[in-house]
């Protein structure tokens, strides 16, 4: 909805592009698979952030998913950093996870602290540690008081005994 109509449009011409050279990096001729890792190098325009992240960053093959990084890492604006920040915090793989914590320009720290900030209070305790990790590198002082209420935690646990589960009452003479 906050989209303008001619930033919709640039981005619907990249996802046309980055989901043929997709197809042709997973075929078998090697001209189309050559031509389609050059177009993908030389991709400067954050326009095409949706698309990379679409296409390259959430395929299940981690060379796509480095290869998307890799991409996403020359662009400048916060759409190529969210897609990074995005594979920081949930990529299965501790490579591209790592690459993408790299691959955020000193330009977006500002906006890759706020995604941090905002992940420390996820539920999955994976997650709010690589958000901590991720505000090592990117964060400033600001970020030091939301990291110590990310310390303190609650956790309830089922304890099972060898109890009744039901209410016991006795009663006896003496009072």
């Amino acid at each position: 909805i906050q989209k303008t109509s001619d930033e919709l449009a640039a981005e619907r011409e990249w996802f046309q592009k980055i989901k043929l050279w997709h197809s042709w990096l997973g075929g078998r001729n090697e001209d189309r698979y050559r031509q389609a890792l050059a177009g993908l190098q030389q991709i400067d325009d954050p326009h095409a952030a949706p698309a990379i992240i679409r296409f390259l960053c959430e395929d299940k093959q981690r060379e796509m998913r480095t290869l998307g990084v890799t991409t996403l890492s020359k662009l400048v604006g916060s759409k190529g950093a969210a897609g990074l920040v995005k594979l920081s915090l949930f990529d299965p793989d501790d490579d591209v996870r790592y690459a993408s914590l790299n691959g955020i320009a000193e330009d977006d720290f500002e906006f890759a602290q706020t995604a941090y900030v905002k992940e420390l209070r996820n539920s999955l305790n994976p997650v709010v540690c690589r958000a901590a990790s991720g505000l090592a590198r990117v964060g400033t002082h600001q970020a030091v008081l939301p990291l110590i209420d990310a310390l303190v935690t609650t956790h309830r646990y089922q304890v099972q005994t060898n109890q009744p589960a039901a209410n016991v009452y006795s009663a006896s003479t003496d009072g």
